[in-house]
Order: C-alpha cells, then structure tokens, then sequence
C-alpha cells in the first residue's frame, strides 16, 4: 500500500475508532448536562474529507485528532454550523479557559465540551469507586475531569469575559446557548476484576484487560501475536491487518519493558485464534 493511502487508511480507521468509541457516562448526577450522541448512524458512509486529512497530518496529538473528527462529522450533521472550536477566553493576557465547539443546529445554538480517555480501574486507589478510574499512565483521574468540567468549562459561558468575545466575534450573548456534553472513553478493568456494573459507568465502555507490568510476563501468552498501538491510533477497532506488523510475545515484550522503564503504560492487541482482545500493561 503507497504511504498516502496507508495515510487515509489510518487516519478513517481513526474516526471509525472515535465515532465507535461508547459514550461512558450513565449517572447524570456525575455530570448534569445533556449528552450529546455521536455516533455513525445506520447506512452512513463515513468518509474524511480531503481538508481534515491535510490538516491532520500537521497534527500528531491524538486530542487534537479527535477535535477535528468531531468537527468532520458536526458540519455533515442536518442544518449544522461549526461556529468556533478551540476558542480561548482571555482576559488581560491570562487564559481563563476555552471552549470545544461552539455551533448552530436549525435555531439552536450550542456548547459542547468534547472528552475522549481511555480510563484503566485500579481497586482501592481512591477514597471510593469513583476516585479508581484513572488514565493508564495514573495521572489523569476521571472525577478530577469531572470536577473541571463542572467547575470551570461550563460555568465559563456565563462570566463577563466570554460574553464580551461572544459579542465580538458572534454578535451573540452567553444566554443563547445550550451546553452539552460529549465524553467518549475506553474503559479497562484489571484481567482478574469481575465485570460488574461500575456506579454510572456504561457497561459498554469497558472494552478491555489490563495488567501490571510483572503479571505480563507470563509464558502462556507465547501462543500469541501481539500489536504495539501507538497513541494516536488508540481508538482504532481492533482486526486481523492494519499498517503495523503483528510480533510474537518475546518482541513485543521487549517493547513494553522499555516503555515500563520510563513510567509509560503500554496500549497492545493481542491475536489470539478466537479473537483479537485490546488491553494495557502499566507500571
């Protein structure tokens, strides 16, 4: 396959991830705002147009990727206008925050804060279930995303600096906007943790295992043919070929020890005759 082909392959299977990807929120008393569903709608015929790609291969962050999806499939939304995205408040050279996507839908305008993780559960790392979801390297805490989200992006609508640049470059004012929500999140449970309902997790988020970094060196997963994903094809569905090669479990292991070393969780497939499995290895 030519690179730039490789290129608009990777970069579909990319959206094709994100748009799959499970809203993980079900307890609104978490977040108390409306969730927006993005999702690909029966028939659809999902394709990247010619400008996102160009832009995409400028932007190498998987968080950054994943905006410019979003924004892909809100313009090919009915009656749907991007109006702003990643637009910064600032006031007196200090930046008090920015929001995701500011858009109209038909006569509605909207806010929408865009959240995209992959959270593993650690048992008993918090003061209760909650507090156990973090991200795979332990630093990013999904109730510390939750409570900036609360706290800080969606009152940051209604302070005097936002009305005054919605003036500015919308002609609109704080009020005539609805704020909602999409949070995308793959979710991984420990491989010997029971899959039970999680307080207001959708139990459909939990795509995979992960292990410690001691618990992989087991020799019964030599049967197996492993993948290395590197973090901006994390949303990528798992399938039998894509552009990275299949390893057996000494190379890949080589591979994870040295992510390991350097306190870097490592994101893998694993081909097993059955079934393709996704999960993390952390330190």
């Amino acid at each position: 396959m030519q690179k730039s082909q490789a290129f608009k392959q990777q970069i579909w299977e990319q959206c094709i991830g994100f748009l799959k990807t499970p809203d993980v929120l079900l307890n609104k008393q978490l977040l108390p705002y409306p969730n927006l569903e993005v999702k690909i709608n029966p028939g659809e015929n999902v394709q990247v147009s010619y400008e996102t790609i160009q832009e995409l291969q400028k932007q190498q962050y998987l968080g950054k990727r994943v905006e410019l999806f979003f924004k892909e499939w809100l313009e090919k939304q009915q009656e749907s206008k991007c109006l702003a995205f990643s637009l910064q408040i600032i006031k007196d050279k200090l930046t008090l925050g920015e929001f995701d996507f500011l858009w109209k839908k038909g006569n509605h305008y909207l806010h929408t804060e865009l959240v995209y993780k992959q959270y593993i559960f650690i048992r008993n790392l918090g003061e209760n279930e909650l507090e156990n979801w973090v991200g795979p390297n332990k630093k990013d805490f999904l109730h510390w995303k939750l409570k900036k989200l609360k706290e800080r992006q969606f009152p940051l609508l209604y302070q005097a600096s936002t009305e005054k640049i919605l003036k500015e470059k919308l002609n609109l004012k704080s009020t005539d906007f609805q704020q909602n929500i999409c949070f995308k999140a793959q979710m991984f449970i420990h491989f010997k943790e029971e899959q039970n309902q999680f307080i207001g997790i959708n139990s459909d988020a939990i795509l995979g295992r992960w292990y410690y970094a001691h618990e992989f060196k087991n020799q019964l997963f030599n049967a197996y043919k492993f993948m290395v994903l590197p973090k901006q094809d994390w949303p990528v569905l798992p399938q039998k070929e894509i552009w990275l090669p299949w390893e057996t479990f000494d190379e890949i292991l080589k591979k994870v020890n040295q992510s390991i070393q350097q306190k870097r969780s490592v994101k893998l497939w694993m081909k097993t005759p059955a079934q393709i499995f996704q999960l993390f290895v952390i330190w």
